[in-house]
């Protein structure tokens, strides 16, 4: 598993020498080079950023990896990779330690703790920035059940995504649609409450 974990996070030429890939998958590049390991029945709006579509990675082509997927932008670049997810097979925090010392070592301290107080769920971000772009990686392990426990790797191309996001509220403001939501007033916010039936 050692050897696999080498692999993981390597420095990649397409992005000015930022760390941009990922198992070989690399940011920037077009989602339609990775089509043969993806399950192009599952690319869909990601539903918490719909300036991305996701697709899930086929874990059987993936030796060591449980899940992952593929996000590409559909808007400001239509079909170009802003983001990778994997989660390993191997759900041990031991693997999530070993792996930790790595990234330690190859990046030095992380930037950001985002896990919890508890230690439920472990996370620790890296930014890396050069000639404007951000790229920004998250190494999580989390024994919580709905969150799948074992480790996982997120990398994102922060400037890429951010194209993605402003594009979208560009396109929304022409069309006059807004995210500003609706506004509710103190008397519906019962409707909110969980009730006994």
């Amino acid at each position: 598993m050692l050897p696999l974990l080498l692999l993981l996070v390597l420095p990649g030429t397409a992005q000015a020498q930022l760390p941009s890939e990922l198992f070989g998958i690399v940011l920037g590049e077009p989602v339609e080079k990775y089509r043969s390991l993806l399950n192009m029945e599952t690319d869909a709006r990601d539903r918490d950023a719909l300036y991305v579509n996701e697709v899930d990675l086929k874990s059987d082509l993936l030796p060591g990896i449980r899940g992952g997927s593929i996000s590409y932008g559909n808007c400001a670049n239509p079909g170009v990779v802003v983001g990778v997810k994997l989660k390993l097979d191997d759900p041990a925090q031991s693997t999530f330690n070993a792996l930790y010392t790595r990234y330690e070592k190859a990046f030095g301290k992380p930037d950001e703790y985002q896990g919890d107080a508890f230690r439920t769920v472990i996370a620790w971000k890296w930014r890396f920035r050069k000639d404007n772009m951000e790229v920004q990686v998250v190494l999580t392990w989390s024994k919580d059940p709905e969150m799948r426990p074992g480790t996982s790797i997120k990398l994102r191309q922060r400037t890429l995504w951010e194209a993605e996001y402003f594009c979208q509220q560009q396109q929304r403001g022409k069309s006059g649609s807004t995210d500003a939501g609706t506004p509710l007033a103190p008397q519906d916010l019962d409707r909110f409450l969980p009730k006994t039936p």
